[in-house]
C-alpha cells in the first residue's frame, strides 16, 4: 500500500489524495465538445450515453499515461487501487457487472494507448469515431477533431494530477 508520495521536497501527497483528486475531475467532465464533434445531439439518448462511457473509460486511460509521467513507481499501483475502488459494488449485482465491464473498457483504452503513448492519440479517436457510423468523408476530419480534444483532455487531467 502506499502511503505518502514525495513529489517534491515540499509537497507530499497521498495516493488518497491523488485518487480523490482524479475521480473529481472525471467528474467535472461534460465532454460537450465531443459529443458535438461527433454530430451527437441532446436526444440521441442511447448514443449519448454510449460516447460518454467510452469517454469516461479513455478519460481513465489518460489518467494512467499521466500517472506513469508523474509517479512512475507508484503510477501503476494508484491505478489499480482506483480501479478496485470503481468495483466496490455488491456483489452479484447489476451495478457490480456494470462497474466490471466498464473496468473492462477503460482496460482496453490502456492498451489502445499503450504504444504510442501521450504521442499521439489517433488510434484512441479513430477508434472512437469508428464506433459510431459516420459518413466516410467526415470519418477522417472528425477523427482529428477528436484527437485534439483529446490531447486536450490529457492536459487537464496531467495538469490537475494533484
Amino acid at each position: 500500500m502506499i502511503e505518502e508520495l514525495s513529489v517534491s521536497a515540499q509537497a507530499p501527497y497521498t495516493a488518497d489524495e491523488v485518487l480523490a483528486n482524479f475521480s473529481a475531475v472525471l467528474d467535472s467532465m461534460d465532454f460537450a465538445r465531443e459529443l458535438a464533434v461527433l454530430g451527437v445531439k441532446r436526444l440521441h439518448f442511447r448514443r449519448r450515453e454510449r460516447l460518454i462511457r467510452e469517454l469516461r473509460a479513455l478519460s481513465i486511460g489518460l489518467w494512467r499515461l499521466a500517472l506513469h509521467r508523474s509517479f512512475p513507481q507508484d503510477g501503476e499501483t494508484m491505478f489499480e487501487m482506483f480501479l478496485a475502488r470503481l468495483a466496490e459494488a455488491p456483489a452479484h449485482s447489476r451495478e457490480a457487472q456494470r462497474a466490471l465491464d466498464f473496468i473492462q473498457l477503460a482496460r482496453g483504452y490502456v492498451e489502445l494507448l499503450r504504444e504510442k503513448g501521450d504521442t499521439d492519440f489517433m488510434v484512441a479517436s479513430s477508434h472512437i469515431v469508428g464506433l459510431f457510423k459516420q459518413k466516410e468523408q467526415e470519418t477522417a476530419s472528425r477523427s482529428l477533431k477528436l484527437a485534439l480534444l483529446i490531447r486536450n483532455t490529457y492536459t487537464v487531467i496531467f495538469d490537475r494530477l494533484i
